[in-house]
Formats: structure tokens, C-alpha cells, sequence
């Protein structure tokens, strides 16, 4: 198990949404400059994004 520092925890709550943001940027709106639109990578992007700020939420709560 990973056991992070106050600070540690502190960090990696705030950029974790950060990150999540960049995934979803790339997986979803990255396929508006491409010819074709893929569902599967979109729901993907959204899945996945909505997983990291579930965890920094999770993390977050359970730190407090």
C-alpha cells in the first residue's frame, strides 16, 4: 500500500483532476481534429476522467 505524507496526499488530490483533465482533452476532443469520431475512445476519455476525479474525491475524503 502507498503511503503518502499530508503534503503528499495534498498534492496528488489537486493535480490528480489536473491529469484527468488532460486524458479527457486528448481522448475526446483531440478526435474533433481527426477525420472520424470513435464512441468507444470517447466514452473512454469520459470513463476514464470521470474515474480520476472519483479517486481524488476518495482520496480526499478518506484523508480527512
Amino acid at each position: 500500500m502507498l503511503r503518502l505524507t499530508e503534503r503528499q496526499r495534498e498534492m496528488f488530490i489537486d493535480k490528480l483532476p489536473d491529469l484527468a483533465n488532460l486524458v479527457a482533452a486528448g481522448l475526446v476532443f483531440g478526435q474533433l481534429l481527426m477525420d472520424r469520431f470513435s464512441v468507444a475512445i470517447g466514452l473512454l476519455g469520459v470513463l476514464v476522467w470521470a474515474m480520476g476525479i472519483g479517486l481524488a474525491a476518495f482520496i480526499g475524503r478518506r484523508g480527512a
